[in-house]
């Protein structure tokens, strides 16, 4: 636990915020709560694209979410939730539309961060290696 919430610390802490990027969870009139959780997946794919122009290389491939984003995602119809077995700290909730989702006790209430994580150092976001010289 330790481990995975320093790296997650070190993930969210360093990710770039963006203003236009915001999803207000209060219902509007005249909308059903189901529709209207569902806009939050334009709000994710509208981060994906602001990722991939600033890297004009990556789209993003994972996605730590706060507790309390969880319940959003169970409305949107591209989330698959995964079994959850025993949780201590970060976990792997399920994926939304092709990306991994993982909770994590260390973020903000209401906030997601989204990265990539490559197959090679140079295209990953951060790198843990407490033993390395």
């Amino acid at each position: 636990m330790e481990i995975d919430t320093e790296i997650t610390n070190l993930l969210v802490e360093n990710a770039a915020e963006a203003p236009e990027l915001v999803f207000n969870k209060a219902l509007p009139i005249g909308n059903s709560k189901a529709e209207h959780y569902e806009g939050f997946a334009e709000i994710v794919e509208l981060a994906k694209r602001e990722i991939y122009d600033r890297t004009r290389r990556f789209m993003p491939n994972y996605m730590l979410i706060a507790s309390d984003v969880l319940p959003i995602l169970t409305f949107i119809k591209g989330f698959k939730a995964a079994p959850v077995d025993k949780v201590n700290g970060p976990y792997f909730c399920g994926t939304l539309n092709g990306i991994k989702v993982i909770v994590t006790p260390n973020i903000e209430a209401g906030k997601f961060v989204l990265g990539v994580n490559g197959d090679d150092l140079m295209s990953s976001a951060a790198v843990y290696a407490p033993y390395m010289a």
